[in-house]
């Protein structure tokens, strides 16, 4: 999958799965893989490489359960820039986030990705009045240009497993 020059609406307006080997790159100022509708659920996003030039490589806007899983997520925007420079972001917005429930299964699972960024390289969070459900963040390699401690950023999550990363400054 290729998507230079893609506009911001238009690359996953109804896809949930991308797999295969997929190969990435936009060189617009939007996210590679952007995702913005209200409520997404049960998103896969696995075996890809995605690059950003000038935005974050994956942008999973108000998603309430979600899998990344063995991708290489590159983000080139500058250290300086303080949006649009996180290789992998996933952020609740509107409204209040889902809640956590065994029926509807919230949950972000974040696992055996390389994934670098500028701000961050994973940052995940509810800008909303309730708090994410479930975030796993494991056995991946992340990198920030900003420094090692902004590799991995999870905020407002009721439940939160971050384990077996390798973090380091890019």
């Amino acid at each position: 999958m290729h998507g230079n020059g893609i506009g911001k609406f238009q690359l996953f307006q109804l896809v949930k799965t991308v797999d295969r080997r997929s190969s990435i790159k936009t060189n617009n100022r939007f996210p590679c893989l952007f995702l913005q509708r209200q409520n997404l659920s049960n998103i896969t996003i696995e075996n890809c490489n995605v690059t950003g030039i000038s935005a974050e490589a994956i942008a999973l806007f108000n998603t309430k359960s979600a899998t990344v899983k063995n991708c290489r997520i590159t983000t080139k925007t500058p250290k300086s820039r303080n949006s649009y420079s996180v290789g992998l972001a996933v952020v609740y917005q509107k409204g209040s986030a889902p809640k956590a429930t065994t029926k509807t299964k919230n949950v972000i699972s974040l696992t055996n990705n390389t994934v670098k960024g500028g701000q961050q390289g994973i940052f995940v969070r509810s800008n909303a009045s309730k708090k994410l459900g479930t975030v796993i963040v494991s056995g991946n390699t992340v990198s920030a240009k900003k420094g090692k401690k902004n590799a991995i950023k999870v905020l407002s999550a009721k439940k939160v497993k971050i384990a077996k990363n390798k973090t380091k400054k890019w």
